[in-house]
């Protein structure tokens, strides 16, 4: 072979992606768990870009490809959302990009399980596939895969399926991260041998964890990362408490996370319910805002948040949760936190007067003090949050979502932010 022949067989892209896939099964050997990437993958991996973001309609084979280049999260969402119907719970299944879904799954959130991604299986099985490979699990077999669940608070519709499912999860015993109270709450109040069987423990011994279906793990609000189980999949999430409303016993605590891919540094911010922080007896958003605004968007580039209620729905009925003008008004001192103008946010909270005038809400004319230049300070960073599909009863041919949606975009859209918001409905596949 001639030396020039030989140049342009080295610099063929055959030959990298060759390359390439045996270096990932070199690395998979050293590390035990990363398999060899397909050579589509191997072809993106080469792309100058961040991150790759795809979401995939509910029983639909077509893709919208929002940015093109390196994916680091994959993230699955069976069901969605808290709303009055039984379909409308909270449940996401995620992985790292550079492994399969049979190398561990870590589930965000257990209101949906294993019923409702068989639904979605057979309408259609190929939402699940990954580049390079046919999507040839089932519900039952995907959901053996999970290692691990992320539960922000204890409310029904975000641990549904821990209980009607538990008994049924196929593969060794889970482990159930959350806050302590969070915990506390399953084991007194569930898994106690009278509401439903005791299918958890705190003891990892062997013995115990024969009978057990799932193991609690403490998560703690410390600002440190802890890793999560399996520590093959090389993810580490970070903990903060949030408001979600108050009930007979006073305030009540729910939790948002920040989850690192460890290999590759890059991280998404998940939220559970949550509320704003003005009308809180313990406003926790702006800490959450301040940890984050330095990382926004070469590190972090999306934040899962949920937005329940459409706008002008009265203060006292919110229920520790958002509408699209609370949403906006959180964002704006996001924003205000990335372009290092947050005075007013860390001045000293004194006692506030009572003031006889209603505070004024955000509307799509107006907004949150409109002489600020705010503009493109959130450029990068994606917005995605659950679609309530329950129907409108103020509009008979729309979803409550679908209006919920255009109020959010409209009003985040006035404020030129430059972020970009997308509704999640059930049956997604988002490549982050």
């Amino acid at each position: 072979m001639t030396p020039g022949r030989l140049l342009r067989k080295i610099l063929s892209p055959s030959w990298l992606v060759v390359f390439v896939r045996q270096t990932s099964l070199w690395l998979g050997t050293m590390l035990g768990s990363v398999r060899p990437v397909d050579e589509l993958e191997a072809a993106r991996d080469c792309s100058a870009h961040s991150f790759d973001f795809i979401v995939v309609g509910a029983g639909a084979s077509r893709f919208q490809n929002l940015y093109p280049g390196i994916h680091l999260f994959r993230i699955y969402s069976p069901r969605l959302g808290g709303g009055p119907l039984r379909r409308h719970l909270s449940a996401y299944l995620l992985k790292p990009s550079h492994t399969f879904w049979e190398d561990g799954i870590v589930a965000l959130e257990a209101g949906a399980g294993i019923d409702d991604l068989d639904s979605l299986l057979r309408a259609d099985r190929s939402f699940l596939a990954l580049p390079g490979q046919k999507s040839r699990h089932g519900a039952s077999k995907m959901y053996s895969f999970v290692k691990s669940f992320v539960i922000t608070h204890s409310h029904l519709d975000h641990i549904n399926a821990l209980v009607l499912h538990g008994g049924a999860f196929p593969g060794p015993a889970k482990s159930i991260y959350a806050l302590r109270k969070t915990l506390v709450d399953l084991q007194t109040h569930i898994f106690n041998d009278a509401i439903w069987p005791n299918l958890a423990c705190w003891d990892t011994s062997e013995s115990r964890l024969e009978n057990a279906s799932f193991v609690y793990k403490q998560l703690q609000a410390d600002g440190v990362y802890h890793p999560l189980h399996p520590v093959n999949l090389r993810f580490s999430i970070r903990t903060f408490i949030l408001n979600h409303g108050h009930n007979t016993c006073g305030p009540y605590n729910s939790s948002g996370h920040l989850i690192r891919n460890d290999i590759t540094g890059k991280e998404i911010m998940f939220f559970g319910d949550t509320e704003k922080d003005s009308p809180s007896h313990e406003p926790r958003l702006q800490s959450v805002w301040d940890a984050i605004s330095t990382k926004i968007p070469s590190v972090l580039s999306s934040i899962f948040i949920e937005c329940s209620y459409p706008m002008n729905r009265p203060e006292n009925q919110m229920y520790g949760h958002f509408c699209p003008e609370h949403l906006c008004e959180e964002f704006v001192k996001l924003a205000r936190a990335v372009s290092g103008d947050h005075e007013l946010d860390l001045r000293p909270r004194k006692k506030a007067r009572v003031d006889p005038t209603p505070p004024k809400r955000l509307s799509l004319d107006g907004g949150i003090d409109d002489s600020e230049d705010l503009r493109g300070a959130l450029a990068g960073l994606t917005i995605p949050f659950p679609l309530d599909e329950s129907p409108d009863d103020s509009n008979g041919t729309a979803y409550i979502g679908d209006v919920i949606a255009k109020q959010v975009t409209e009003l985040m859209a006035h404020k030129e932010l430059g972020l970009r918001v997308v509704a999640l409905r059930p049956g997604m596949h988002l490549r982050e």
